[in-house]
């Protein structure tokens, strides 16, 4: 005699997927004067690094490891950059 049966196991991920909100970051700006913007994460395991993985910020402004881009724009034009998000768990 046998017998077989499928069994099925499903395995969430520990924490919610990573999210990028870049909502609260302005998408213009002026030379000379100062600015500020936040790139909010959710999800993940913290602590989160960031980094922009390619392009480049404006010239003059930074970003932290709590998503905070400031400084004052030292060059006109019209920059791009990927921010890469990385939780705990890599």
């Amino acid at each position: 005699m046998e017998a077989k049966k499928t069994i099925t196991i499903t395995i969430s991920p520990a924490a919610p997927p990573l999210n990028i909100d870049d909502s609260a970051v302005p998408k213009s700006g002026q030379v000379g004067v100062p600015f500020l913007g936040q790139i909010n994460i959710s999800g993940g395991t913290p602590p989160d690094t960031l980094s922009v993985d390619s392009g480049t910020l404006p010239p003059g402004l930074t970003l932290d490891d709590s998503g905070l881009i400031s400084g004052t724009p030292t060059q006109e034009g019209t920059f791009s950059f990927e921010v890469d998000v990385k939780d705990s768990l890599g």
